[in-house]
């Protein structure tokens, strides 16, 4: 006779098989590959950069791009065109206040003084001036933070020997030579440097970087 199979054994409702609690332990337990991956995106948009594909936009500059040396020249130029409108009002002060008596040391000093406040509030505040802020230029520190006003006070202490030069000029016209030399060799030094930086961002510990364009939407 035929031999009839035996009975089936049933899973009682509610009871997980052994691959539901795989899937549990999968999801319970995440992998180490997962974590790295978690901290990866969190270092990345620590430093500024895109933590996927669809956050930077195609043809943007990486935000850790080093500045080339002609956006910052760039920069300075704009810079320096608000510096001269801050000297203006600051002489016409200065004059006000001194009735035309105002020493030489005491005009050059306030004149630097007030590039240097100018420049340190923007660097400690916003991590770039306005002229930076034109050609999307960014300062940090090496560590990812913002710029001290250590480090800002560090950047004008490397060209303040050139700025000396440049203003004992109008007595010995050679230190105007070697003062614009000085400057040469402090930015030009970027081309050589693997990471573009200049004596002012060596000494300072800090770096300035090209921004990408925020991504446009979709008309």
């Amino acid at each position: 006779m035929p031999t009839r199979p035996g009975p089936q054994m049933r899973t009682p409702p509610g009871t997980p098989t052994q691959t539901t609690q795989k899937q549990l332990v999968n999801v319970t337990q995440p992998s180490e590959s997962s974590e790295s991956t978690e901290s990866e995106h969190a270092s990345r948009a620590i430093a500024g950069m895109p933590t996927s594909p669809n956050d930077s936009p195609a043809g943007a500059v990486p935000a850790s791009m080093p500045a080339s040396l002609p956006r910052r020249l760039a920069a300075m130029l704009y810079d320096g065109l608000l510096v001269t409108g801050i000297w203006m009002l600051v002489t016409f002060v200065l004059v006000i206040v001194r009735n035309d008596r105002v020493p030489p040391a005491i005009a050059f000093a306030v004149l630097v003084g007030s590039a240097v406040a100018f420049c340190s509030f923007f660097w400690v505040m916003y991590g770039r001036t306005l002229g930076m802020q034109a050609w999307n230029l960014r300062m940090h520190s090496r560590s990812g933070g913002r710029v001290t006003i250590t480090q800002a006070l560090a950047r004008f202490t490397v060209l303040m020997p050139g700025i000396l030069m440049l203003q004992g000029g109008t007595h010995m016209p050679a230190l105007v030579i070697v003062g614009l030399l000085y400057f040469q060799a402090a930015y030009l030094w970027a081309l050589f440097n693997p990471q573009a930086s200049t004596w002012a961002d060596l000494f300072s510990q800090t770096q300035m970087v090209q921004i990408a364009h925020p991504a446009k939407a979709p008309r």
